[in-house]
């Protein structure tokens, strides 16, 4: 759904406080769905949620849902699905929208045109992290290995990562943030104090987890909608242990970017994150050892970080990522060669 330059909406005046309008910056995998239903079914106040945005010229919206509690508001939906515009501008629900591996450079961007379409609302942007370890083996679970489509997601995913660990480095050095908030998922579902500081934060009215995994995102992994988070929570933590053989998921670590980039998460977040810096240089030299994972490395995500522009460039367009990779391919005119192996 895209909204047009023309007739842009005027903010309702609705009684009450000003809505809140919250982003959510996640990479896929990363359970951040879970998160999200935690957060609205705990809010004493309507949420319209808006799925997997794309920060394009115009932007496009994924699935809206309509959340009173726990509970999904078919009426509200409805209308809300009939003018998305006007949901924007709106005061009396909450908006949540939810940004899934996107360029921070195409959220800023977005940030700055939006506004006309929202009104007076409150802003917080939020980066939900997974641990690196098993949100790359979630990614990597996901790879059926003949699809380009979904190796090239997965890449994708990776780099943005990258691109998000950059963020939270210049930020701590005094550069101008996009993140108001960092919200981790190892400390959301392992510390009860954690839940009640993120509550208190936020105005919800509790903190329990919810025993069942959302649609959105199509389920687990590795145990899709079947999967319970509160009963099976340690599963959680040592997926990766299931990928630790896996070439496509041991190339990740040969990247000089990646790894520094896993580095730093565990350098920032270690007192959360216990075994995970030391795994990581584990994995680094098995990939080491392994061909297909040196292999996988050089013609794929060694290329993707020396054409990084390209994508980024390319993300505004509202087109399938496919697409959008061959579109920059042939506009570019400078061959597979460059584009995926990075020019060597």
């Amino acid at each position: 759904m895209g909204l047009p330059a023309a007739a842009r909406p005027r903010a309702a005046h609705d009684a009450g406080p000003p809505a809140v309008l919250m982003e959510m910056i996640a990479l896929k995998r990363s359970a951040h769905h879970a998160f999200i239903e935690w957060l609205c079914g705990w809010k004493d106040r309507p949420t319209l949620f808006v799925n997997n945005v794309f920060p394009s010229d115009p932007p496009r919206f994924g699935q809206l849902t309509v959340y009173q509690g726990d509970k999904v508001d078919m009426d509200a939906l409805i209308s809300f699905r009939a003018n998305t515009r006007n949901a924007l501008a709106q005061n009396e629900h909450d908006i949540l929208i939810n940004f899934e591996g996107r360029s921070t450079d195409n959220i800023r961007k977005f940030n700055t045109v939006m506004p006309q379409y929202w009104g007076e609302k409150r802003m917080d942007c939020v980066l939900f992290l997974r641990d690196p370890l098993n949100n790359f083996s979630s990614l990597t679970k996901r790879i059926v290995k003949t699809s380009f489509n979904q190796h090239l997601k997965a890449f994708y995913q990776t780099l943005r990562f990258c691109e998000y660990m950059d963020e939270l480095k210049g930020a701590q050095s005094g550069a101008p943030k996009l993140f108001n908030d960092v919200i981790l998922f190892t400390a959301w579902q392992r510390d009860e104090s954690y839940r009640r500081a993120l509550a208190d934060k936020m105005g919800l009215t509790g903190t329990d987890l919810k025993g069942e995994v959302p649609s959105f995102g199509g389920g687990s992994s590795f145990s899709g909608v079947r999967f319970d988070p509160i009963k099976e929570q340690e599963k959680l933590f040592s997926r990766w242990r299931e990928m630790q053989a896996d070439p496509f998921f041991l190339s990740l670590f040969l990247s000089d970017r990646v790894f520094q980039s896993v580095e730093t998460y565990y350098d920032m977040f270690g007192e959360v994150e216990h075994e995970g810096k030391a795994a990581v240089h584990e994995l680094r030299k098995s990939a080491q050892a392994n061909p297909e994972a040196v292999r996988l490395c050089r013609i794929w995500l060694q290329g993707f970080e020396k054409s990084h522009a390209i994508f980024d460039g390319v993300e505004r367009e509202s087109v399938s990522i496919v697409r959008r990779f061959w579109r920059a391919y042939i506009k570019s005119k400078i061959g597979v060669r460059r584009v995926i192996y990075g020019g060597f």
